[in-house]
């Protein structure tokens, strides 16, 4: 499985790299069943600067961990994120987990933030898409996890709480 992290040079990418390389399992699948990862892709726009020795911990795991640095905002680098097949020709395209984190925060100029957060996220649900039809239907669905920060919601209000149980 191939897991790919936007904002995997911040903090909680990096954190999630390092439980995603800890377990070397992640569920997927329509039986829900653990899949191995064989390779680990950190995309963002800047190399990151490790906060742990994750190129150790992938190597310890058997994991390719590689680092691609591009804009969630150009649909063609999200492609890309996804492409089958890679430098080595190994396959590690059966099944796809995303963990999309990459956003700009709090306070950037408007557009910038309507770049990145709306059409950067729009631009890697379409690359999840569009490597599930590439598959030929031998793929199962990709996993995507969206996460945000509950600024994102508001706060201040009774109102603005949002539960577990509530849909967004």
């Amino acid at each position: 499985m191939r897991v790919v992290i936007t904002g995997g040079s911040g903090f909680l990418g990096q954190v999630l790299a390092r439980e995603v390389l800890a377990r070397g399992r992640l569920r997927s699948g329509p039986d829900d069943a653990p899949v191995a990862v064989t390779r680990l892709v950190l995309a963002d726009l800047a190399e990151p600067r490790y906060l742990f020795d994750l190129p150790s911990l992938a190597a310890s795991s058997g994991v390719r961990l590689s680092v691609m640095t591009g804009d969630v905002s150009d649909a063609s680098y999200c492609a890309s994120l996804v492409a089958p097949g890679d430098e080595d020709g190994e396959g590690d395209d059966d099944a796809l987990s995303i963990f999309h984190l990459g956003a700009v925060m709090s306070g950037a100029p408007p557009d910038l933030a309507l770049k990145v957060n709306l059409h950067g996220t729009v631009n890697m649900l379409e690359a999840a898409r569009s490597w599930r039809e590439a598959g030929g239907g031998r793929r199962g669905r990709p996993t995507f996890v969206f996460s945000s920060a509950g600024a994102t919601l508001g706060s201040g209000h009774p109102a603005d709480w949002v539960g577990k149980g509530h849909t967004i």
